[in-house]
């Protein structure tokens, strides 16, 4: 009796993109030279008024360009998903770019390990001239772990955006529209409540920074990623985490409040880690600090941190990668 051949497992690259005609291209064809190709790649473009439509009219089959009102990038990549076919899903940034055999490895192993959803891992750092300035975790280090990685998640958000997701996993969750930035934090956040992730210890894209996509406003970013990291502490998976998994969250969390001047806001979530561990010597002594004196803390955190990505600012022209159209990716200055 003849076997029936298993379909193949497919992959789609979703990239939404706005006003970006001097990326796209190159963006698309990386998508299209993988050792691997993508069974699909679908370009939402969001309401572009330059050139962008032009450039993407050479491209034929796998891609496929779906057009819509301007409604933001969130709404882009969710058009992108309802779009998608594939039973997998990759995120593209329109002005970022996939390694050669990013799509290969990570689709082999969704394929073997069906208790895993998301297959993600580092990016090079190029500037806007494609030259390649360093590698993401060297400027910013800290765990990237595999498996259940809710409580590491809940103290800052450390996958890039080019992840590949299982669609299946993707069924009922969408990108949070009303949010202006950390859209994907928030994803990765309800993703990993019910999913196992896997790191890969490569690089699996390139990371662009140029002056049209570096956020200035740094103490907006924070905010909203304080607004998506308190939403875990609403999550009932939270409260599951042991006594000093939620503790260090609360620490993270007191420290960035401590940093926007939220003094009050700061000693509450200070005196919850203590108060949740009191073993944790780090809460306590946080906890003490910022009541002598909150702007003394707020510096040496901050004094920390830029010890960490000054080599990558003078090499990026000042850029920080932390701060392009996400939050924060990690905080090694953080207890």
């Amino acid at each position: 009796m003849r076997q029936t051949q298993r379909p193949r497992f497919s992959v789609s690259v979703v990239i939404p993109t706005y006003n970006r005609a001097q990326y796209i291209a190159e963006a698309v064809e990386s998508a299209l030279d993988q050792t691997r190709p993508a069974d699909e790649i679908i370009v939402v473009d969001d309401g572009s008024t330059d050139d962008t439509a032009q450039v993407l009219a050479r491209f034929c089959e796998p891609v496929r360009v779906v057009c819509q009102e301007n409604r933001g990038r969130s709404a882009a990549r969710n058009r992108g998903l309802e779009e998608a076919r594939g039973d997998a899903i990759v995120f593209l940034d329109s002005d970022d770019l996939l390694a050669p055999g990013s799509l290969e490895r990570r689709a082999a192993i969704l394929e073997s390990s069906p208790d895993v959803d998301v297959a993600y891992g580092d990016m090079f750092i190029i500037d806007g001239a494609g030259r390649r300035v360093g590698v993401h975790r060297e400027y910013m280090p800290g765990d990237r772990p595999s498996g259940d990685i809710f409580a590491a998640l809940a103290l800052r958000c450390f996958i890039l955006m080019p992840a590949m997701i299982r669609r299946t996993a993707l069924e009922d969750l969408r990108f949070d529209e009303s949010l202006a930035q950390c859209e994907d934090y928030d994803l990765w956040r309800r993703l990993a409540a019910r999913s196992r992730y896997a790191w890969i210890d490569e690089p699996v894209g390139y990371y662009r920074l140029h002056g049209s996509n570096t956020v200035t406003q740094s103490q907006k970013i924070l905010e909203v990623e304080l607004e998506v990291q308190r939403r875990f502490f609403e999550m009932p998976r939270f409260a599951e985490l042991s006594r000093c998994e939620r503790a260090r969250a609360y620490r993270y969390h007191g420290v960035k409040n401590n940093i926007l001047g939220r003094t009050s806001l700061s000693r509450h979530y200070l005196a919850l880690a203590a108060t949740t561990a009191p073993e944790s010597l780090s809460s306590h002594a946080l906890l003490l600090a910022n009541l002598v004196s909150p702007s003394a803390l707020s510096w040496l955190v901050l004094r920390r941190r830029s010890k960490n990505r000054k080599a990558l600012g003078s090499v990026a022209g000042g850029h920080d990668p932390t701060e392009r159209n996400a939050a924060p990716k990690d905080d090694p200055a953080m207890p």
